[in-house]
């Protein structure tokens, strides 16, 4: 079931929320308007892949050739 209707607060120490919210999920969409790494990083550990369809070209250039092994885990909206 989609969850999209689960709020997070990106703020909270360690990311918790975020965390605490990927549990069973297969995919994140940020859409929260924040390039924060750790987002990407945390979601990528839980299995989860991550998009950012409005990446700017800084924050997913040096990204871009991460190794995530197959299929890639993370996303970003100019690839």
């Amino acid at each position: 079931m989609p969850r999209a209707d689960v709020g997070i607060d990106l703020r909270a120490n360690g990311l918790r929320g975020y965390r605490e919210a990927l549990g069973g999920v297969d995919a994140v969409v940020n859409a929260a308007g924040a390039e924060d790494p750790a987002l990407g990083a945390a979601s990528t550990e839980r299995d989860a892949v991550f998009i950012d369809a409005t990446a700017t070209a800084s924050y997913a250039g040096p990204r871009r050739h991460v190794p995530t092994g197959p299929p890639s885990r993370i996303v970003f909206g100019n690839e």
